[in-house]
C-alpha cells in the first residue's frame, strides 16, 4: 500500500470533516458576501454561520462522526457553536479593523478576514466534538 494511501486513510476522519467543512464555508462565504451590503457585518456573519454549520452539521453527524441528528449529537453542535460564533465573530472584526489600515479594497479585506477568522477556530471545535461525541455519545453503524 502506498504511503499516501495509508496517510489518507489514518486521516480519514479529519479529512472528511474538512472536505465537509470547505462545503459547509463556501455556504457561509457566499451569505456574508451578499448580506453585508445590506446588514451590519456581525449580523451578516451571524447568518452565515449559523446557515454555514447547520448544513455542516448535517454532514458531519452522518459522514464523520456517524451519530443520529437528535439529543446529545445536537446539544454537543449547539454548545461548540456558540464557542465558535464567539471567535469567528471576534476575530472577524478584528481582522477586518487592522486590514482597514492597509491600502487594500475592502472586498479583498473581507476575503482575507473571513476565511480567517474560520480557519483558526476550525481544529479547536473538531477535536473537541470528536472527543465529546466519542465519550458520551452512541454512534450508528457504519455503511
Amino acid at each position: 500500500m502506498s504511503s499516501l494511501k495509508k496517510l489518507m486513510i489514518k486521516f480519514e476522519s479529519i479529512l472528511k470533516y474538512s472536505s465537509c467543512s470547505i462545503t459547509a464555508s463556501a455556504l457561509d462565504i457566499s451569505l456574508v458576501f451578499l448580506l453585508k451590503h445590506w446588514l451590519p457585518l456581525v449580523a451578516a456573519n451571524t447568518i452565515g454561520v449559523i446557515c454555514g454549520t447547520s448544513f455542516h452539521y448535517i454532514l458531519t453527524s452522518h459522514l464523520v462522526f456517524h451519530v443520529r441528528i437528535h439529543g446529545f449529537s445536537a446539544l454537543v453542535y449547539c454548545i461548540t457553536f456558540l464557542i465558535s460564533l464567539l471567535l469567528n465573530n471576534s476575530l472577524i472584526v478584528l481582522f477586518m479593523h487592522y486590514l482597514s489600515y492597509l491600502p487594500i479594497h475592502e472586498n479583498i479585506a473581507f476575503f482575507i478576514a473571513k476565511p480567517l477568522s474560520a480557519l483558526m477556530p476550525f481544529f479547536m471545535i473538531y477535536f473537541l466534538r470528536k472527543h465529546l461525541l466519542n465519550k458520551f455519545n452512541k454512534p450508528i453503524d457504519k455503511k
